[in-house]
């Protein structure tokens, strides 16, 4: 708790004073990350295991389950290294579809749940029903190794069956954060200077000198030090420094940060402060190896330095066992109606790893883009197959964007159209993408949905800005991108990213031009968009129910 409180000191009774509009605010810190993993058996049994009653059926992409009293059925278990650290107790929230066939009114359908090999528990089901949702809650305790979910029927006869699919597994990890603290009581610790004349331990801190000299205090800590990043996660750095009264006012400081060995950056200090405390943040992209900070002296002269003392790095590590992110839409609770989509599929040149800023004369393009064109077609094929009144335009994004197709009600046409498409190359205009999608939904009389499908942050686009990977530019481009969002999001277009998080990609940006944190999906790379597409499937079926307020 917090208390506040007033008081008044008066020197006579009659006195007073007259209090009004207070506002009080506060941040509450979320203590985990939200994970999920959804196993629609697209490609598979996946994770889960099957005992001798239970089958996985390509044809259907689902997993059938019969026999008497058959408690070897499907299983899976979620190990430590998935589900992260879990250092406080912890809810995991269970669903899953099913239908039956052939099966008596008193047949069972039991889910069993386990905590570290502990006491099995369940909840049971019938087992004659037809297209049911189900879901379940347990609770997992503090540092928690395992937990495990099996299936088991209960029937009477041996040729009863049931159909399982969309199993959907959500769970809390908590973030374990750490901090290291040098003071160089001790010496240097795990920092090293770069030239035992201009770095050196003095009284207990770190003496630096030189002019235009980069080569001095530095750190880098590993990933064995800094632990599983599976997320974008932000590092702190804070440190105290001090300058004799030789220093000027045109001496610099420069503390630099560098991520995997690539592009370093830096903050400016200035060389004539005493008894300075300074703070940064920069962020780290997910699954990061490595990040580096080193100290630069920018004086006039040789004989001017600084002392350094009290440096801080904290840093958290966060999990990411499965590799995508999606929300947890549950289409029995929308009211789903009639849908207009757009789908914006991203052609530059980070798809295909080669950055090349010139078509390619290979129709196929890489691995990627043809994984990401049948995850296109995977979304408009299991649409029209649940609603009959969906409607789909085509837009394809690089340097520019191109509207490839209007509003059409055929999924043969828009696949064709998608076969048809050739890889560019080129930059990323993402307010391009979403500006050309809203022209081909202007006059939509359904529920408008636009699929942004893309692995970078916008690096052109802007009219007035020319196209860049410096932050500069990049911020210009991004300003032009969030517009365009939000003029959709304001014609009330539900804008759904399906962001494939590349190193290069901004999640926290990219996130923010959904209509809402139920409207984004992510990735870690182009093999697991199969897997998500039943959840970008399951958002745009319940757009209006995701645009009430």
């Amino acid at each position: 708790t917090f208390t506040i409180r007033f008081e008044t000191v008066y020197s006579g009774s009659d006195e007073r004073v007259y209090v009004d509009n207070i506002i009080t605010t506060w941040c509450t810190i979320p203590k985990c990350y939200d994970t999920s993993e959804l196993q629609n058996f697209e490609a598979g049994l996946g994770k889960w295991t099957c005992g001798s009653g239970c089958g996985f059926q390509s044809d259907d992409k689902n997993v059938w389950m019969g026999g008497k009293g058959n408690i070897d059925q499907l299983t899976r278990t979620f190990t430590k290294d998935e589900i992260g650290g879990m250092f406080e107790a912890s809810t995991v929230r269970f669903s899953f579809d099913y239908t039956t066939t052939t099966t008596q009114v008193d047949d069972k359908i039991r889910v069993y749940y386990q905590v570290d090999g502990g006491t099995w528990q369940y909840k049971e089901y019938l087992g004659d029903g037809k297209d049911e949702h189900k879901e379940l809650q347990f609770t997992v305790p503090a540092d928690v190794e395992t937990f495990t979910i099996r299936f088991e029927t209960i029937y009477s006869g041996s040729d009863e069956f049931v159909y399982v699919d969309n199993i959907i597994t959500r769970w809390c990890s908590v973030p374990k954060c750490s901090n290291e603290l040098e003071n160089f009581e001790d010496g240097l610790g795990k920092w090293i200077c770069g030239s035992d004349s201009d770095c050196k331990i003095d009284d207990k801190n770190v003496e630096m000198t030189g002019k235009d000299n980069a080569n001095q205090l530095a750190r880098t800590f590993t990933k064995a030090e800094i632990g599983g990043m599976g997320q974008l996660s932000t590092v702190k750095f804070s440190f105290d420094y001090t300058t004799p009264d030789s220093t000027e006012a045109s001496d610099r400081i420069r503390v630099y940060y560098q991520v995997d060995g690539a592009n370093p950056q830096y903050k400016e200090y200035l060389g004539n402060k005493k008894d300075q405390h300074e703070e940064f943040e920069f962020t780290v992209p997910a699954h990061v190896e490595s990040f580096t900070i080193r100290f630069e002296t920018d004086f006039s002269g040789d004989d001017e330095f600084v002392y350094v003392d009290n440096i801080k790095t904290e840093w958290c590590s966060t999990p990411s066992p499965l590799g995508y992110e999606t929300p947890f839409i549950d289409v029995y609770l929308c009211d789903t109606k009639p849908v207009d989509v757009c789908l914006a599929i991203d052609m530059s040149g980070s798809v295909c790893n080669n950055g090349a800023d010139s078509p390619t004369s290979d129709t196929f393009g890489c691995n990627n883009f043809h994984t990401q064109k049948q995850f296109a077609k995977g979304i408009i094929e299991k649409l029209t197959s649940i609603n009959d009144d969906a409607r789909f335009s085509l837009v394809t994004f690089s340097d520019n964007a191109k509207k490839r197709l209007d509003l059409v009600s055929v999924a043969a046409t828009f696949s064709s159209e998608i076969d048809s498409i050739v890889w560019t190359s080129g930059w990323t205009n993402t307010g391009g993408a979403i500006m050309k999608c809203t022209e081909t939904l202007t006059n939509a009389a359904n529920a408008r949905v636009i699929v942004l499908i893309t692995d970078g942050t916008p690096t052109t686009g802007h009219p007035n800005v020319t196209r860049s990977s410096e932050p500069e530019g990049v911020l210009k481009h991004k300003e032009w991108a969030t517009e365009k969002a939000e003029l959709a999001k304001n014609a009330g277009i539900l804008v759904v990213p399906i962001i494939i998080a590349t190193v290069d990609t901004d999640r926290p940006y990219m996130k923010s031009l959904a209509s809402s944190t139920d409207t984004v999906v992510s990735v870690t790379n182009f093999d697991l968009l199969p897997a998500v597409i039943n959840s970008v499937v399951s958002i745009t079926e319940c757009a209006t129910w995701l645009q009430t307020p």
